[in-house]
């Protein structure tokens, strides 16, 4: 079996096979503009093949879209599909003309049917070929070969910005169950690296406002160089000042900036400064539905950490992403899904401190230290 690494080994791949050189010809006889064989037309060959599988995938449906604004009637649609069948009856036809399913959808009018390939649900069914004008064979990928080749299936961005469309992309995961079929096939990890702040100047009553201290701001220059070769698309931080210095550099280095978000700031331990801080802490460990007068128990400060962490897991799904944040509050929210993660775990982390969790969906798959620096 050779290595698949480019578009023109797929094209190559698709010109060696009969039976889908004579799909895409007898769709090309149409004559219809801008038109597309897509989805599992294109990753099933790929996959099959990668899997070393001689017997073809069943297609529930080979799916021709086009695009022509000057007809968008759907039994047009109808029409076309009982010419397909007349030619090839065996082939399991599905006609969709691009320029009327943003009436369907409920959404704005795609601009081609490539537009609309690339709004697809993931990344490995955005995918099409057709022929050009002297019969060679072209293929689209909006997103790119990547993810198809690596059996890694995401989200495209076009989802990924709506809880709703995501709520199908997840109940699409789960009807498809690729993984039956290809068994390398797997949903992409979320990769989030959890970003303890560096040291700070500590001052009684300013939280927000707290910088690093020079020693602080060089381990955030470590950071950056730490994190720098790392895929991460999105930063996030806390308001409080140490925490968005600490992945200030890397948000520089990555050219990205910073998102604040509120609800990653440090748990608030009491209303005013304690006497006796280790007690105070130890306490509200102790006793996680104990509080201090005007501050947060465990369960308050874990619900507020977990849930910011759930919204950014669903909007950033099958991303790599840095969220900057505080040594109580980020052992809270590893602890409530790994229990063992508790006050003993808080009490090592260092300033500043990196862990990479990795989540499938909303569950933590796998966390390590990364933050090794002597």
């Amino acid at each position: 079996m050779r290595q698949l690494e480019n578009e023109q080994d797929i094209i190559d791949l698709v010109l060696e096979d009969e039976w889908m050189m004579k799909v895409l010809h007898t769709a090309g006889s149409l004559n219809l503009p801008d038109w597309w064989l897509c989805a599992g037309f294109v990753r099933s060959k790929v996959w099959d093949y990668l899997h070393g599988y001689t017997e073809r995938f069943a297609l529930p449906d080979v799916d021709l879209i086009y695009y022509d604004p000057s007809q968008t009637d759907e039994s047009e649609e109808k029409a076309l599909e009982q010419k397909l069948r007349d030619v090839l009856p065996d082939v399991p036809w599905s006609v969709k003309n691009e320029a009327r399913m943003h009436l369907v959808n409920d959404i704005e009018p795609y601009s081609s049917a490539v537009d609309a390939m690339s709004k697809f649900p993931e990344t490995v069914t955005a995918l099409g070929l057709t022929l050009d004008g002297q019969n060679g064979v072209v293929l689209s990928a909006p997103h790119g070969i990547r993810d198809l080749l690596g059996f890694v299936v995401r989200p495209t961005p076009y989802f990924k910005q709506s809880p709703a469309l995501m709520a199908i992309y997840e109940k699409r995961l789960l009807q498809k169950n690729w993984k039956s079929r290809w068994n390398k096939a797997e949903a992409a990890l979320t990769q989030v690296y959890m970003v303890r702040h560096a040291h700070s100047v500590y001052k009684a009553d300013e939280e927000l406002y707290r910088p690093l201290s020079p020693q602080g701001e060089e381990a955030a220059r470590t950071v950056a160089d730490l994190l720098a070769d790392e895929r991460i698309s999105a930063i996030i931080s806390s308001p409080y000042k140490r925490a968005l210095q600490t992945v200030k550099p890397l948000a520089a280095r990555r050219g990205l900036a910073i998102q604040v978000e509120e609800t990653f700031r440090e748990r608030l331990l009491a209303d005013r400064p304690q006497d006796d801080f280790d007690y105070a802490i130890r306490k509200v460990w102790e006793e996680e539905a104990f509080s201090w007068p005007g501050g947060e128990s465990n369960i308050a400060a874990q619900h507020r950490g977990v849930q910011a962490l759930q919204s950014v897991l669903r909007r950033y799904q099958g991303d790599t992403i840095a969220i900057g944040t505080h040594g109580n509050l980020m052992a809270l929210m590893i602890k409530a899904f790994k229990p063992e993660y508790g006050f003993a775990f808080w009490q090592q982390l260092s300033m500043p401190d990196i862990y990479k969790l990795s989540f499938n969906g909303l569950a933590l798959t796998h966390i390590e230290r990364v933050w090794d620096v002597t």
